[in-house]
């Protein structure tokens, strides 16, 4: 009987920061660790969000693995949400995989709103910020190790804006098909960071009705969600979402109606994003994925809600 392959790990990090007026700075570090499941970046400076690659386990095996990039950002500054902003732009992954190996794209929480004076919302993430991805090792993937490399490019800001690059590497040993996988010290971070993603099945009490747009009758202007029985609506679009005019308005509601105003809708148009829905004092955050629908149709549909999902390479 083969034995599990001994927990190793390499780790590389570069970090590059940019500001106008401001030096790049780079640091490279090389390093091992017991648990093969965490990525250990170098702090600098100027650098006031430091990523790291983790994994749920100490070692992968065939088929689906929990990964996650966590970021720790400095008090007062904030990294930003995959989807309509004002000012900010997310974190982006591009990973380097070997043959027999993919990745899924990463996945966002619920953001907080920022608002700046009256007409500037972003949506952003303060002290820290896990967005989990699943990694797969395919029967056709040959070796006894997985390297995993990814390049990282970010937006941190305060009172000013500066962009972050970087590059993350891990290397995890792949177990036996009779192996069982140990969880690694970073298991809880990722498993609560899955648990606050946005529930993929919207509830039975939530409904859409689009209205026309006045000079053209096969595209709606407006679509207007309601929940019997909430007391409250937040409505985040993301990066696939047609985009939502007014949002810093229309967006939030303490009512049981929310009416979103549609802008530039072509005919592929998807409304898309995160709907909080808030019953007494609990709010639930879902995940929203619904083509634009001819107003001439259904007046009243069920939104057809996808598991969650992002861009890739963020």
């Amino acid at each position: 009987m083969a034995k599990p392959a001994r927990a190793t790990m390499l780790i590389l990090s570069t970090w590059v920061l940019t500001a106008p007026q401001t030096s790049v700075a780079h640091v490279a570090h090389v390093a091992t660790h017991a648990d093969a499941s965490y990525g250990l970046g170098t702090r600098i400076d100027d650098t006031h969000a430091k990523p790291s690659l983790i994994a749920s386990t100490q070692a992968l095996t065939r088929g689906s693995n929990q990964l996650a990039i966590t970021f720790t950002i400095d008090k007062d500054w904030h990294l930003y949400f995959d989807g309509q902003n004002d000012t900010g732009q997310p974190p982006k992954l591009k990973l380097d995989l070997p043959a027999g190996v993919t990745a899924s794209p990463l996945q966002f929480p619920p953001p907080k709103r920022q608002v700046q004076g009256d007409s500037i919302l972003d949506h952003i993430y303060e002290e820290t910020l896990t967005l989990p991805f699943t990694l797969t090792i395919g029967e056709d993937f040959k070796g006894e190790n997985v390297l995993i490399k990814g390049s990282l490019e970010w937006l941190e800001c305060h009172e000013e804006c500066r962009f972050g690059k970087g590059s993350v590497a891990l290397s995890l040993p792949v177990l036996p098909p009779n192996g069982k996988p140990v969880p690694s010290r970073q298991a809880k971070k990722i498993d609560e960071a899955v648990k606050a993603l946005p529930e993929a099945t919207l509830p039975a009490s939530v409904t859409m009705q689009w209205l026309p747009e006045p000079s053209n009758s096969t595209l709606p202007s407006q679509v207007v969600i309601s929940a019997s029985t909430a007391v409250g609506m937040t409505f985040v679009p993301d990066s696939k979402s047609v985009t939502i005019a007014n949002l810093l308005v229309g967006g939030r509601t303490k009512r049981s109606t929310m009416t979103l105003n549609l802008d530039g809708v072509k005919s592929d148009s998807v409304l898309s994003g995160l709907l909080s829905v808030q019953e007494g004092t609990e709010s639930r955050w879902y995940q929203v994925s619904k083509p634009v629908t001819n107003p001439a149709g259904p007046k009243s549909v069920r939104p057809h809600s996808a598991p969650v999902t992002t861009a890739g390479g963020r």
